[in-house]
C-alpha cells in the first residue's frame, strides 16, 4: 500500500518519542516480499534449501542488476512462492545459525574519500539502496 502525500501534515503531539531500544524476537519464519518496492522485477540467486548467511544477496532487479536485495538473517530457505505468471511472491525464510558475509568497514578517512559513484556502488551491494526511497 502507498500512500501519496502532496504536503506535509504537522501533527500537534507534545513530548519525545523515549530512547529505549528494545530486543525483538526473531520469528520461525521470515518473508521476503519483492511487491514492497513497486517497479522492482526480481531475479531469485536461491532455490528451496538453500543456506544462506546473513547479508548474502537473495534476489536482484532484472532492470539494475546492481541493486540486490540481502538476506536479514542467516537462514534456510523454506519455501519459494510463485504467483500469476511466475511472479515472486514471497521468499520464506528460516532462521538457523548465526553466519554473516564478511564485509569491509570504512573509517571517517576513508568515508571523506570516496565518491559518489563509490558510494552508491557500496549501498547497491549491501543490499542498502532499495531502503531508500525518494520522497
Amino acid at each position: 500500500m502507498n500512500i501519496k502525500i502532496n504536503k506535509g501534515y504537522d501533527l500537534d503531539i507534545e513530548g519525545a518519542p523515549l530512547k529505549d531500544v528494545a530486543d525483538v524476537a526473531v520469528g520461525n519464519l521470515i518473508k521476503l516480499l519483492p511487491s514492497d518496492f513497486p517497479g522492482v522485477k526480481p531475479k531469485l540467486l536461491v532455490e528451496n534449501g538453500d543456506h544462506v548467511k546473513k547479508g548474502q544477496p537473495v534476489y536482484f532487479d532484472k532492470v539494475n542488476k546492481d541493486v540486490v536485495f540481502t538476506a536479514p538473517i542467516s537462514s534456510v530457505v523454506q519455501e519459494i512462492k510463485l504467483g500469476e505468471r511466475r511472479t515472486i511472491e514471497y521468499i520464506a525464510l528460516r532462521p538457523e545459525g548465526d553466519e554473516e558475509i564478511e564485509s569491509k568497514h570504512y573509517t571517517l578517512e576513508e568515508i571523506l574519500t570516496l565518491t559518489n559513484d563509490d558510494i552508491v556502488k557500496i549501498l547497491c551491494s549491501s543490499g542498502l539502496w532499495p531502503m531508500i526511497r525518494r520522497r
